[in-house]
């Protein structure tokens, strides 16, 4: 078996083991079965930012190496990474919707996913338009800047304080399986990509 069946085997394990997860999730007394979307939604966004994190080392490492393969790496991870923000914004207004009964646009939090998925979209456009690896990395390390910036930086209004945390055992177990099983994913899809990827010439 070659190294992209194993990677694709990989992804779907862990894509199986997600969903068996979220199935093993129990109703809660006030969200009840939304604590599923809830606690995914969880996930998967921590595991986002771990690909937002790689793909902005993987730029500075660009920018000193030049090497080929390591734009390779970045570029995968972004395609892993920006997309990724896309399901997780679509989440987060599904998730809202169901708890509050509708979408809050003075919900700080909202907000800033939304710009954060401007300025993804942007760091993308920019890669199309001009092709310019060097410049591209410099985009990827800014959004990176964005992101966790913005996450200190914005206030939890609406959202509970580590919600998952003051949840019994269960949860904080169930929710650290959904994590793991997220970013690994996220992390053998990047390299999935990484290694059908055609180099562009810095």
């Amino acid at each position: 078996m070659n190294r992209s069946k194993l990677l694709l085997g990989g992804v779907a394990a862990m894509l199986l083991g997600i969903a068996g997860l979220v199935v093993a999730i129990p109703a809660d007394q006030k969200l009840g079965e939304l604590l599923k979307l809830v606690l995914f939604h969880g996930a998967s966004t921590w595991a986002n930012l771990v690909a937002f994190s790689l793909t902005a080392v993987l730029a500075a490492a660009f920018l000193v190496t030049r090497s080929e393969g390591v734009w390779r790496w970045e570029s995968a991870f972004r395609t892993i990474a920006v997309p990724l923000w896309v399901v997780n914004t679509g989440l987060g207004v599904l998730s809202m919707y169901l708890s509050w009964g509708g979408f809050l646009w003075s919900e700080p939090r909202m907000r800033m996913t939304l710009w954060i998925l401007l300025a993804s979209f942007a760091v993308v456009a920019v890669h199309l338009a001009f092709e310019r690896p060097r410049l591209t990395a410099l985009f990827d390390i800014a959004l990176a800047v964005v992101v966790f910036g913005s996450i200190g930086l914005t206030p939890k209004v609406f959202h509970p304080d580590n919600p998952v945390m003051h949840s019994g055992g269960m949860i904080i177990a169930l929710f650290g399986g959904l994590v793991a099983a997220c970013t690994i994913a996220a992390l053998l899809g990047g390299a999935l990509l990484a290694g059908r990827a055609r180099a562009l010439q810095p």
